[in-house]
């Protein structure tokens, strides 16, 4: 039998929790870290398969080891061991479903934690197999979430990966479009090579050219050696081209021949250069739109949206923004210097259904992080998060509420229909049911809105 590996990490050294000698006769080698440090360098090191993970008494400092180890391997099975008086911490809960394989209270049953291992090895052999992820690559990240729109985009992801078609992806600023890139790129038969990336919108315009094509030496006053462009830089391997939209319209000339020709023409003499990448590009610009008002080549658009892939906003899921938040505030813990135990009942409240999350996920991580910092208590609350509470925005409107947007309404109406000119809207009987009438407003050089009698 192949020996399978295995990674521990305890909590004490004097205290046995996993029954070792056991599971060496049952085929695992086993590694046992008792600090964030070792465990971090043995999943450097070593080609572990599942790791077992002892959840501390106090269960609130978990989350400063945890992230830290999570993001070293996060493909890894990670299987909990928690004493059962913590499975009470509802943000403990909430890691666990999130980020484990599965758990085990302690003591321990040896037979099912046995058969849980045995599972949890199996899962990661079939992800190797499948090369669905980069087991080595301590860089990886995951797109988060449990949610129908999040699942259609793991969906996208493992179907974009197995072609070599260009791909556009689609969304507001935040939502993770290069990490989507980046993971279709993973998953593809050129992980092997390059992934280059660069932002359309945030290099100036007289550099993007050379940026991307590059230039001979002597091309231009300052060029006293040749440069590769990016696009050089990717051959082999994937080009990620992000805000597309923001590329000037001359330029999308010059990329349009790199995709129909497969070549490039350095900035110089004009060699020729063949090149073999993929394309993979990302806007939040509404580009049938940019294409109507002239700022973005139609047959571009076209050659670059072969695969297509809109991502939801995060206000449209929002069952992942709690795990979402689990996740940072793991990940940001040891940046405060105070006991931090999670968050509010209230700030999970406010962040769940009264904030529209304009900056996605992005937004959301800088908004824990914040929080970590200026929290002064045991649990974040909303004024941590900067977001103060919100009025339900589905309250019932109140009578007088409902009657002044009607008065608006009526009187925008009006207006319009008289091109705005006052005396007439004046006099205009409202339709029957209307139950208002536009009346003159001499003190206000306007008109306002009575009830018909």
């Amino acid at each position: 039998m192949k020996q399978r590996t295995l990674l521990h990490v305890a909590c004490r050294s004097d205290e046995a929790t996993i029954p070792t000698a056991l599971l060496q006769n049952d085929g695992w080698k086993v590694y046992t870290a008792f600090d964030t440090e070792h465990a971090i360098a043995l999943l450097h090191s070593q080609a572990l398969d599942v790791g077992l993970v002892e959840i501390p008494s106090r269960s609130q400092d978990f989350g400063r080891y945890w992230a830290q180890m999570y993001e070293a391997r996060p493909h890894m099975r990670w299987i909990a061991l928690v004493p059962i008086r913590c499975m009470e911490d509802r943000n403990l809960r909430e890691t666990i479903s999130t980020f484990f394989y599965d758990y085990h209270t302690v003591p321990l049953d040896s037979d099912r934690v046995f058969a849980t291992l045995g599972h949890a090895h199996g899962m990661a052999a079939i992800d190797k197999a499948t090369s669905r992820c980069n087991e080595g690559d301590s860089t990886s990240q995951r797109l988060f979430g449990k949610s129908a729109a999040i699942a259609v985009v793991h969906d996208a992801i493992d179907k974009f990966a197995g072609v070599d078609a260009p791909v556009l992806i689609t969304g507001e600023t935040g939502t993770g479009k290069e990490l989507v890139a980046s993971q279709i790129y993973q998953r593809s038969r050129r992980a092997k090579g390059p992934f280059v990336p660069i932002n359309c919108g945030a290099m100036p315009a007289t550099l993007i050219q050379s940026e991307l094509f590059g230039f001979e030496r002597g091309a231009f006053t300052g060029a006293t050696a040749r440069k590769r462009g990016r696009i050089e830089e990717a051959t082999g391997g994937t080009l990620f081209l992000d805000e597309i939209g923001d590329l000037s319209y001359d330029l999308q000339s010059n990329l349009l021949r790199v995709l129909q020709e497969g070549y490039i023409e350095p900035l110089g003499n004009g060699r020729r250069i063949n090149v073999d990448l993929r394309i993979i590009a990302a806007t939040h610009r509404d580009l049938p739109q940019a294409i109507e008002e002239g700022r973005f080549r139609e047959d571009l658009y076209y050659r670059l949206n072969v695969l297509y892939l809109e991502l939801p906003p995060l206000r449209e899921r929002r069952e992942d923004i709690e795990p979402l938040a689990a996740y940072f505030f793991a990940r940001f813990l040891n940046e405060s210097h105070r006991s931090i135990a999670g968050f509010s009942s209230e700030a999970l409240r406010v962040m769940k259904h009264h904030h529209d999350w304009r900056g996605n996920v992005r937004e959301l991580l800088n908004r824990v992080r914040r929080a970590v910092i200026m929290c002064d208590t045991r649990h974040i609350k909303p004024s941590d998060l900067g977001l103060e509470k919100r009025k339900d925005t589905t309250s019932v409107q109140t009578l007088n509420e409902a009657r002044l947007q009607a008065e608006k309404t009526l009187i925008s109406r009006t207006l319009r229909h008289t091109s705005y000119n006052v005396a007439k809207a004046a006099r205009q009987r409202p339709s029957k049911g209307d139950g208002f009438v536009v009346v003159p407003c001499p003190s206000r050089g306007a008109a306002e809105v009575r009830e018909d009698p």
